[in-house]
């Protein structure tokens, strides 16, 4: 897909965020969220436009060593294009940058397709967590998946 733009997540781009994800997500997120970890200043993130539209977001929270990915979306029309695997290696090297060792994230056991993402960017299994989410008023369990930014970068200089 020609014509990507990355950009560092700024405090413009919250507007943008949740019109995402209110299509892409079920997860019920506010501006006063977004407000909080900028004011915590441990929130770093990549937005990827296409011809100026946003189309994708990549945000994670970092205490120490460790970042935390809070959401991924993509513009659903547009997902299965190697969006995310941009995204995610674009965020890999800012946290690299910054002295991040581990990435954590976690993932209903019901999403096969960002399953897929994370195994092929070498994330692992590492916990569990019961009734982590909610859809439809019913629980849904969540896998807790680890990987180090130079895997994601390694795994990343392999695709063309």
């Amino acid at each position: 897909m020609k014509n990507l733009k990355f950009y560092a997540f700024k405090e413009k781009d919250i507007e943008n965020i949740l019109e995402l994800e209110k299509e892409t997500s079920s997860l019920k997120l506010d501006k006063n969220f977004f407000y909080k970890l900028i004011e915590s200043k441990s929130i770093y993130g990549v937005i990827i436009k296409h011809n100026k539209f946003h189309i994708g977001h990549i945000i994670s929270s970092v205490v120490l060593d460790e970042s935390d990915i809070i959401i991924i979306s993509i513009v659903e029309k547009l997902q299965n294009r190697g969006i995310g695997k941009l995204l995610f290696k674009k965020l890999a090297h800012r946290v690299k940058i910054i002295g991040v060792k581990k990435i954590f994230l976690e993932v209903s056991i019901e999403n096969s397709k960002a399953k897929a993402l994370y195994k092929s960017l070498g994330f692992k299994k590492i916990g569990f967590r019961k009734g982590y989410y909610k859809k439809n008023n019913r629980k849904i369990d969540a896998e807790i998946l680890c990987v180090t930014p130079k895997e994601i970068i390694d795994i990343m200089k392999k695709v063309k």
